[in-house]
């Protein structure tokens, strides 16, 4: 019938079921949202395809510095805690423009920590 030994058969369905949910992903929680919407010309469809492949490479890329810090939430909670971060670039008189975040819970404040955003922000052009 086969050689695959049973552990390889769990191990091939496993990694299937791994693409399986970065393709359901894609499809439905992308990070960069762009539709592929009058995509007729072959180098815009790879262009599409290329942010489509480089969002799911930094998603994975995030959940796996969240699995080193032990992270306890799911990969679908934690980009719903990050969807939910808001961030404005105020400006009050003279002074200089500042990021101000709303109201955060504890999980937000703690991937928001982990995954060390703050360096991403002092490194923004004011």
């Amino acid at each position: 019938m086969h050689d695959w030994s049973s552990e390889k058969i769990v191990i091939t369905y496993t990694a299937k079921d791994f693409i399986e949910k970065d393709f359901k992903w894609l499809k439905n929680m992308m990070l960069i949202p762009i539709k592929p919407i009058f995509h007729r010309k072959d180098c815009r469809i790879k262009v599409h395809i290329f942010l489509c492949v480089m969002g799911l490479v930094f998603y994975r890329y995030l959940l796996w510095k969240l699995n080193k810090s032990d992270e306890l939430l799911s990969d679908t909670e934690v980009t719903e805690k990050l969807e939910k971060i808001r961030i404005a670039l105020v400006k009050s008189g003279d002074r200089e423009a500042k990021f101000v975040f709303e109201t955060v819970d504890v999980d937000q404040a703690r991937l928001f920590s982990t995954l060390r955003l703050g360096d991403v922000l002092e490194g923004a052009n004011l």
